[in-house]
This record gives C-alpha cells, structure tokens and sequence, in this order.
C-alpha cells in the first residue's frame, strides 16, 4: 500500500441494485460515487469531485464490491473522505464534500441507530415476558363457531403447566374431559404423551411446557383442541397480564356466557341441529333426542358458583 492511507473501507459482499439518482449524487447499492469527473484509478471505477475528493470502489467486477475505499486524489494520496462517520474518524461538515453525501452518510447512520434501538427493546420486552413468570393472566376462552357464542373468563397463574391448564378448561367449559385434547400454538402441538400408541405427528408433551412460554403478551392466542372426533375448538385469548396477589385463590372463572355442549353431539354442527331438534316438539327426532340427554337441557345456563366450586375441588 505504500505510504497511502487509508480509511473507511468494508466489506461489501452485496450485489449491485439499479442506480437512485440525486442531482449530484449516484447511489448503486453499496457503491456511491459522486456524478462529474471520471477517476483516473485503473482498476474498478469511480468518480472525482473538482475539487479531488474520490469515492471509488476496487473488483467491482460481474456486478459485485469487494472493497469500497474512500479517499483523496491528491499528491499520490488517499486521504479520508471528510463528511463519512467512521470508527475512529468524524469530520462532519468539511469543505468541498456535497451536501447531499453529508446528508446521505448521516441518514445511513441515523437509520441504523433506529433499528438497533428497535431491537433492543424488542429483545428486552421478550425476556421481561418470559422472567415474569408470577403474574396473573386473565384469559378468555371461546368456543369457535357457536352462535349465540358459548365463552368463559378465567384467572390462571401465568407459570400454570399446558397439562393443568387443560384440567381448567374441562373444568369451567363443563366438559367431560372423555377424549384425547391438544393446545396449537403456531405450528407446534403440544398434548398427552402416549407410550399405548403413537400419532402420525409430533406432539410435544404439554407437562413440559408453561402457559408464559406460548403466550408472551397481552391479545396473543393459542387453540386449545377437545375430541378430535367431533373437532371442539376453542381460542384463548390472554386479555391481561396482571400482578400477583398473594392469597388470592387460582385459578377463577369471573365470568362466562351458556353451557357447554353435550358431549358425543357432532361437533358444532351437530349442536346447532340438536338445539333446533329440541325447540321444535313436531320434529320427528325430539323424542329421541330428548331420551338420549337423559336430564333437561338448558343451553342458556351457566353457573359460576357451582364452577368455581368444581375448580376449588380438582
């Protein structure tokens, strides 16, 4: 390199995009050059201000930079390239630099300043949501498809194992916990594992996992999945993060809205028939229908006390 200095190079690696011009400025990808005289440099290309400031790039070969050096063509030397924050350099505002290429610099570090920012607290709120592990979530579960809709609002610890959390909704949905169950989050599944038989799919075992694991913030959803047979399915929702109250008894259902399906009844679908069968005593099926839910059906009825009381026993 002799007793050429110089500064402000890096590695590109990139390939060249289509040129965005300026009045007095060319932007090619990583490559700038300032418009006007042509670099008297033999290899790769560049372009010379009159006043002899260079901005040239080396190997620009095929379309790619390797190197991109900016310099002075002045006296046989490279000289830093005023205006261009570097490292260890910063002469901003220096005689002969476009301000257009002042401004062009300044904007490429301002907008990286943002972006690390950004991630930074995105970084920051993901292990704030995942260290705290004591607060109350308050979820609400919705059965998908129902109409008028059938849903509850449960406290649950936000630590509570998928397994327990499981128990809970058999609990507050007035199922009969009868059948095989799994939770969905994005693609993973997460259920019982099974050493009787073995599924055509992964499914992680849901004791090994925490409610704050799948749901980090407040309006994130999960699925929750109950007999696979008729295809219950059910959205939860995490409405609120709250703090921990010491002595205040887990997990509580606060509210919900109609009663839980018979089981065996066909899915949602089979539901909204059995509901129409049962208001209609002319439909050749209300007997047996009747016959077959053994004790009066309310599907308006929800009982909180007597569910609040079913989760205090499990």
């Amino acid at each position: 390199m002799g007793d050429e200095h110089r500064v402000g190079r890096f590695r590109a690696g990139c390939r060249a995009t289509p040129a965005l011009r300026t009045p007095s400025l060319t932007v090619v990808g990583p490559r700038l050059c300032s418009e006007g005289l042509k670099s008297q440099r033999k290899r790769g290309w560049g372009h010379a201000n009159p006043d002899g400031t260079v901005l040239s790039a080396h190997g620009a070969k095929h379309g790619r930079v390797s190197e991109l050096d900016f310099g002075h063509a002045g006296h046989g030397r490279d000289a830093s390239l005023p205006g261009m924050r570097h490292p260890r350099r910063q002469d901003v505002g220096a005689p002969g630099l476009p301000s257009n290429l002042q401004q062009c610099g300044a904007f490429f570090w301002y907008s990286m300043a943002q972006l690390m920012r950004k991630l930074v607290i995105s970084r920051t709120e993901n292990i704030m949501s995942v260290k705290s592990s004591n607060n109350i979530y308050q979820l609400k579960v919705t059965l998908t498809g129902a109409k008028p809709p059938i849903w509850r609002r449960i406290l649950v610890p936000s630590d509570i194992q998928l397994g327990k959390l499981h128990i809970v909704l058999q609990v507050v949905m007035g199922w009969e916990n009868s059948h095989l169950h799994q939770f969905i989050s994005g693609r993973t599944l997460y259920g019982m594992q099974y050493n009787e038989f073995s599924l055509d799919m992964e499914v992680e075992d849901e004791n090994k996992y925490k409610l704050h694991e799948l749901l980090r913030s407040e309006k994130s959803a999960i699925k929750y999945e109950y007999d696979f047979g008729d295809g219950w399915e059910h959205k939860i929702v995490l409405e609120k993060i709250l703090p921990h109250e010491k002595g205040k008894q887990l997990p509580r259902c606060t509210n919900g809205k109609r009663a839980c399906p018979p089981e065996d009844c066909g899915g949602i679908w089979g539901y909204q028939e059995l509901l129409e069968t049962l208001k209609d005593p002319e439909h050749p099926e209300h007997e047996e229908m009747v016959e077959w839910l053994e004790d009066e059906f309310d599907s308006e009825a929800f009982d909180i006390d007597e569910t609040n009381e079913s989760l205090a026993e499990n």
